[in-house]
């Protein structure tokens, strides 16, 4: 009876009553699409899980407790969302998220969906062991199914649950978070497993943006027996830019702490016998650090970095070295 209107979260009457005519024609499926329980399906190595919802930010937010549990239930599967191209940014907050699926912006939704189910249908067709839709969405049922997706879960809020193995009602007194949760029969979660937890994990955000590694570097020091040639700078930024982000980290009187949160941003830093390179190597970024022979690294040199030396004032230590010696380290 999951076509009876009164489970129906649609506020256009037209909706509804055109949703209920193709569940109606539906219904005969239940019969060759057996009911299965989550518990029941065992996943291999190398399998992908589709997590679905072509809500807001907040809708994604609150589906991380399901990727993490999936995640601890699967460790040896990918996990893809679904989402709109315009949140699928806040996926990247998500620790368990291995790729974004995104539907394109578009005023209609209705017209987004005839454009792009099509598409989405043969991207994700024979590509996932499990999928799940989140929202009702009887589009994205419908595409799973298309894609012949063999184990599909989602709430009985949107129609088309007949095209699914195992949903749930939509319920009122609990939370989103913990309703995801129960779709997965994950229902013994401690508190802290049910709130949303958030991660910021830079790598990601840059492969997300398409940009290249950020590097940031700092030529100054306190004494100028430690000082590289400022041209060989010049040389070595020019270098770098073909296949980094260069910004170089300047400081100036109670700057510390920004130029600290900076450096803890990039994916590596060049600096010299100076307090920003012992910053870097203590905040466990890949760190270069070009160390003038007018002092004992041994005694002075950071822990962690990798040190590379040069006679004071002298061109023996090249550009293209350092360029090297960093690419083994970021």
């Amino acid at each position: 009876m999951g076509f009876l209107p009164k489970y129906y979260s649609y506020k256009k009457v037209t909706w509804r009553i055109a949703v209920i005519i193709i569940d109606i024609f539906c219904v005969p499926l239940n019969f060759f699409i057996p009911k299965k329980k989550f518990n029941s399906i065992h996943l291999i190595k190398g399998d992908r899980i589709l997590i679905a919802h072509f809500g807001g930010i907040g809708d994604i937010i609150l589906a991380e407790p399901l990727v993490r549990a999936l995640k601890q239930r699967f460790p040896d599967c990918a996990i893809d969302m679904g989402v709109r191209a315009e949140v699928a940014d806040t996926c990247l907050l998500l620790a368990g998220v291995d790729r974004v699926l995104t539907l394109p912006a578009a005023n209609n939704y209705l017209a987004a969906w005839l454009h792009f189910g099509f598409s989405f249908c043969k991207k994700i067709k024979h590509s996932y062991a499990m999928g799940f839709d989140l929202k009702g969405d009887p589009f994205v049922i419908a595409c799973m199914f298309g894609a012949g997706i063999p184990f599909r879960l989602g709430f009985d809020s949107g129609g088309l649950s007949a095209l699914l193995h195992h949903s749930n009602f939509p319920r009122e007194d609990i939370s989103k978070a913990q309703a995801n949760l129960e779709l997965a029969d994950f229902y013994n979660t401690s508190k802290e497993g049910i709130e949303p937890q958030i991660t910021l994990n830079q790598a990601k955000i840059n492969d997300f943006k398409n940009e290249k590694p950020l590097i940031v570097f700092h030529r100054g020091a306190g004494e100028d027996s430690k000082l590289w040639p400022q041209h060989l700078w010049e040389e070595l930024c020019a270098l770098l830019s073909l296949e980094y982000r260069v910004e170089e980290i300047k400081t100036t009187k109670g700057s510390i702490p920004q130029a600290a949160a900076r450096i803890n941003q990039a994916d590596g830093y060049i600096g010299l016998d100076t307090g920003l390179t012992h910053i870097a190597s203590a905040l466990h970024r890949p760190t270069l650090c070009l160390f003038s022979t007018s002092h004992n690294p041994i005694v002075w040199g950071p822990a962690r970095a990798r040190v590379l030396l040069f006679a004071p004032h002298s061109v023996d230590l090249l550009p293209q070295v350092v360029y090297d010696e960093l690419k083994t380290i970021v």
